[in-house]
């Protein structure tokens, strides 16, 4: 997934509608627990939506959007990327440190050969630590875990990242 534009940044994707009463399971870009904070969350076509309430629900996390009261409401959104302006989330000042969303679309290359393993399309973390899901020039997704051993340096201002080969799943 690629940012709209690079002043928005996406926080999470709503995948399915929970409940009567409107409430939407997500697929969360990072920690959701902190999607709350942030207030308003917007589109990257400009609607807006305010968090009401957010809550986990068994391995997925819910949220209640203020102005969505029914299933069927919350069924029309699936699928939509709600996200943040750039502006609204804190500098990053420490080094080797980075939001994901700037990761997105680099083009990762192997230490050894130089050759391009792929373009990173998502990072995800399920539990076992963060990794980036990558499209391969043929086409085929692979994974990369992002592991000192695995990423050997991220240049954001080239957008590339250079990694050992044989982390690739």
């Amino acid at each position: 997934m690629s940012p709209p534009h690079d002043d928005f940044v996406p926080l999470c994707r709503i995948t399915r509608a929970h409940s009567l009463g409107g409430d939407v399971i997500i697929d969360a870009f990072h920690d959701p627990k902190t999607l709350m904070g942030y207030g308003t969350l917007s589109t990257a076509d400009g609607r807006s939506f305010s968090v009401k309430k957010s809550r986990p629900q068994g391995k997925s996390w819910a949220l209640h959007l203020e102005t969505i009261n029914t299933r069927t409401e919350a069924e029309a959104l699936r699928g939509l990327v709600l996200g943040i302006t750039r502006s609204r989330l804190p500098p990053v000042v420490e080094e080797d440190t980075w939001y994901h969303t700037d990761l997105l679309g680099c083009t990762v290359l192997d230490q050894e050969t130089s050759e391009i393993l792929g373009h990173v399309v998502a990072v995800q973390n399920y539990g076992a630590g963060d990794f980036f899901e990558l499209k391969t020039p043929s086409g085929k997704d692979i994974t990369l875990p992002l592991i000192p051993e695995a990423v050997i340096a991220i240049h954001l201002t080239k957008k590339q990242i250079v990694a050992c080969s044989r982390f690739c799943l």
